[in-house]
């Protein structure tokens, strides 16, 4: 609860949109699933070095496959967990979950050929860097990509303990709700002012760096992004309110207008 409400409280800087976060459910996997259980294929001969040698290492992750894989998995394990949720209250179950936050504690590693919405169909089985922290879509909230079988609101952040993917967990919902990078132009499928007007050199949470940044689609955060302790990491762009705002204007959006039975 500690993490969610830290998370909460970045979202409750913005006066314009006025966004609450309303923890819904809270899912603890008690086994991987079957994407996990074969590690990428190490490209980079620093990862191969990693793997074999680094005491404790953290399995790899292909940050793209998984929330490819993790969306393909809400989309059909929804009725299952709705069900149990349903168990706990009756209420709840009017509306599918509008975000889905998943927190893992392996090594997220991507490859060049990935890039958002473009490698949706690739296998993504390969990584050549690990510099990244999280992945999401852009404008993922309230999606479901019903011919590839797939939930699009789905965020995948890397937590190595001590509430250190927090500032991720925002920056990668910042992207569900139709934010992209800082410095970065707006998507061709989303439009809107985009992040032209901020300099991503600033750190702010939608600040980005390292390879891949904004590829088509794909938000993420990467290792390094953001100078550790800097007032900065925890407050939003103008260009980024901005695009929030003008995201939940969308019609795609309005799922997000539903209040929960229990505010």
């Amino acid at each position: 609860m500690i993490y969610f409400t830290r998370l909460d409280l970045i979202f409750r800087q913005l006066a314009t949109p006025s966004i609450r976060l309303r923890l819904r459910d809270i899912y603890i996997a008690t086994k991987p699933l079957a994407f996990q259980k074969a590690e990428p294929i190490l490209r980079s001969p620093t990862l191969q070095k990693n793997n074999r040698t680094a005491e404790g290492h953290r399995p790899y992750m292909n940050a793209m496959r998984a929330i490819n894989e993790l969306g393909a998995y809400f989309y059909r394990e929804g009725g299952a967990l709705q069900g149990h949720a349903q168990q706990q209250q009756q209420q709840q179950q009017q509306q599918p979950s509008d975000l889905m936050l998943v927190i893992t504690g392996a090594d997220l590693c991507s490859d060049a050929a990935d890039s958002g919405w473009a490698s949706a169909g690739t296998p993504n089985d390969g990584c050549s860097y690990a510099s990244i922290r999280g992945q999401s879509f852009v404008g993922g909230a309230c999606r479901v990509d019903r011919r590839r079988g797939r939930r699009l609101n789905v965020a995948v952040v890397e937590d190595g303990g001590y509430f250190d993917g927090v500032l991720v967990s925002a920056h990668e919902l910042g992207h569900l709700l139709g934010a992209v990078h800082d410095g970065a132009w707006p998507l061709s499928g989303i439009l809107g002012p985009g992040g032209r007007g901020c300099s991503p050199a600033s750190g702010q949470l939608m600040a980005a760096a390292g390879p891949g940044a904004g590829g088509n689609g794909g938000g993420g955060f990467r290792k390094g992004a953001k100078k550790v302790g800097g007032s900065s990491a925890f407050t939003w762009s103008h260009c980024t309110a901005e695009q929030l705002a003008y995201y939940a204007r969308l019609p795609v959006a309005m799922c997000l207008y539903h209040r929960p039975p229990f505010m």
